[in-house]
């Protein structure tokens, strides 16, 4: 059995597509299993800027409720996969507040 790790991602904060003003923080961490990745940091790396391109494409009204949090984590963690490998069994949610 893998090792599950847990990695922390620095917060993203950004500006979201709709209402005008609005922007968003997420601090997200990434459950991670596998042997180590030498190119982990640059992949991360890699997720972090799809995400906050990702989300500057979103609106705030997309977000809102269960249904929206449910589809963020499910998209955010299609992007960890992509760019990280099939070892990215997760993203948490820690934090996110739009405003």
């Amino acid at each position: 059995i893998s090792a599950k790790r847990l990695h922390d991602i620095r917060p993203i904060v950004t500006n979201l597509a709709a209402p005008a003003g609005a922007w968003v923080r997420v601090e997200l961490a990434l459950v991670v299993t596998g042997k180590a990745d030498p190119k982990f940091d640059q992949r991360v790396a890699e997720f972090v800027s799809d995400t906050t391109d990702f989300l500057r494409s979103m609106t705030a009204q997309q977000i809102e409720g269960a249904n929206g949090l449910r589809r963020l984590r499910a998209d955010l963690l299609d992007r960890a996969r992509f760019r990280i490998g099939a070892g990215a069994e997760s993203v948490l949610i820690q934090t996110l507040v739009v405003q």
